[in-house]
């Protein structure tokens, strides 16, 4: 199984801290519009994000699941005030319609689900959000202030999805793997 490396949140939230201070210095480059739908995307985005994580943290039951959990959860919060700093100095709104929302029948699905059931839903959950946030973070690539974040996310993103497919095929391999399994892979992989 591919392990998501330290590494990779450290540089994250070091990204985050660089380019947060480099908006607050005078004279920085005004945002492009792609910079603008980045943030407007990215911002609502990560509050999903965040709530999902919180989420799995009360009802995970898989240690490696707890994991992968703490490391999102280690990165979501600077790179949420990066964003929302950029948000408040160019006067934008989150939007309402972004890449990898998640209905709010899908959250109460699993914040009811249990056990190896809830871990499995989770995990199919996850890796549609993080497919949202590569399709977001490719895009913010070509902005002019946000295309360091965007790579950043694209990258830890991807090695998310793929830690997270490992595990998901895991689970569903196991003896008491819920019925549901052969479904969930189908739509994930």
């Amino acid at each position: 199984m591919r392990r998501t490396s330290l590494y990779s949140v450290v540089t994250l939230v070091a990204v985050s801290f660089a380019l947060a201070v480099f908006i607050t210095r005078p004279g920085s480059a005004p945002p492009n519009e792609v910079d603008k739908e980045f943030v407007e995307q990215m911002i609502p985005h990560h509050h999903l994000g965040m709530r999902l994580i919180d989420e799995a943290t009360f009802n995970s039951q898989d240690v490696r699941l707890r994991r992968l959990v703490f490391e999102m959860g280690a990165y979501h919060g600077a790179e949420v005030a990066t964003l929302e700093s950029w948000a408040d100095e160019w006067n934008l709104s989150s939007s309402e319609n972004f890449p990898g929302a998640l209905s709010e029948s899908e959250i109460e699905g699993l914040t009811s689900s249990k056990g190896g059931d809830h871990d499995i839903r989770w995990l199919s959950a996850m890796i549609r959000h993080h497919e949202g946030a590569l399709v977001i973070g490719e895009k913010g690539r070509d902005g002019r202030i946000t295309q360091s974040m965007a790579a950043t996310i694209w990258r830890i993103q991807q090695q998310q999805i793929e830690e997270m497919r490992d595990l998901l095929n895991d689970l569903c391999q196991a003896e008491e793997a819920s019925p549901e399994c052969s479904e969930v892979l189908a739509e994930t992989f």
